[in-house]
Order: C-alpha cells, then structure tokens, then sequence
C-alpha cells in the first residue's frame, strides 16, 4: 500500500511528531495533547523511585527538580509527559557527571 507524502506530513502535530489523524482533537495518538509545564510542577513519587533504581542518589535528584522547572518553564516547549522528561534530563545529567570523574 502506498501513501501519499502530503498525508503523512498532515499529520504531523505542531511540534513535527506524527499525530493520530483519527484522534478527537487535543489528543496524540489517544494520549492528552503535549502540555506547557506548569509552575508548580514536582516529579511524581513513581519517577523519584525509577531514578534511584538507576543508581541515582535522592539528593541529586532533588537538586535538579528546582532548575529543571525554570528551564522548561521559560522555553515554552510542549511535552506528553514531563516525568518521562524528567528522568531523561536528570539520567543524562548523572551520566556526564560520571564520564566527568572517569576522565580524572
């Protein structure tokens, strides 16, 4: 079955992602539409669990809530969910650090 280019790249949401066509609007592929982050925005208990089990320690990841929410809060970027970005930020932060005192 061939699909047509200018179908593809219609549904495409703002933000360059594929987006269900068949979705009620406000929705991506049956999840809530990407949102702002809110100032008020704290990580779930569930994210806090799944960074430790990573090996990161509670302190470290309580020292990243506070700029991780100025950062997202003044680059109005739109996400599905902010704890899964969350955890992306605050691993890739902890890996650097790592790779850091490797390099020492």
């Amino acid at each position: 079955m061939k699909i047509d280019s200018v179908q593809v790249e219609s549904a495409r949401d703002s933000s360059g992602r594929y987006a269900n066509v068949n979705s009620p609007k406000g929705s991506i592929g049956g999840r809530c539409a990407d949102s702002l982050l809110t100032i008020n925005w704290e990580p779930e208990a569930r994210t806090i669990e799944a960074l430790v089990v990573l090996g990161i320690p509670i302190s470290v990841i309580e020292s990243r809530v506070a700029s991780f929410r100025n950062y997202y809060l003044y680059s109005q970027i739109r996400e599905i969910s902010w704890d899964a970005r969350f955890v992306y930020h605050v691993s890739r932060q902890w890996k650097k650090s790592l790779d850091c005192r490797k390099a020492d």
